[in-house]
């Protein structure tokens, strides 16, 4: 999959509701802006639009030297679960050819 990728982010601290501990993992991507049309719901639009993706948390440092600015990179993702649920997750990435 190849995008632009604009961040990678570790979010942590401490959950409301039990206390407990958490961390989370994800990179930030544009995307071409599409049209919606669906039911009572229409969106039209030019340019891009951000999306999120699961980022596999020993991923995480290898985007720190990548991402001085956004580029474009070749993702690397596979199926893992979290939080109960089968994602496909960034694991990794090419420079583009």
């Amino acid at each position: 999959m190849r995008v632009l990728v604009l961040n990678a982010k570790r979010t942590h601290g401490l959950k409301k509701a039990d206390g407990k501990p958490y961390e989370m993992y994800e990179l930030t991507v544009a995307l071409p802006l599409r049209p919606v049309t669906q039911g009572n719901y229409n969106m039209e639009g030019f340019g891009y639009d951000v999306a999120s993706l699961p980022l596999d948390s020993a991923a995480f440092q290898k985007f720190a030297p990548a991402l001085t600015q956004p580029r474009i990179l070749e993702l690397i993702k596979e199926p893992m679960i979290m939080f109960g649920e089968l994602k496909d997750t960034v694991i990794g990435f090419n420079e583009p050819k």
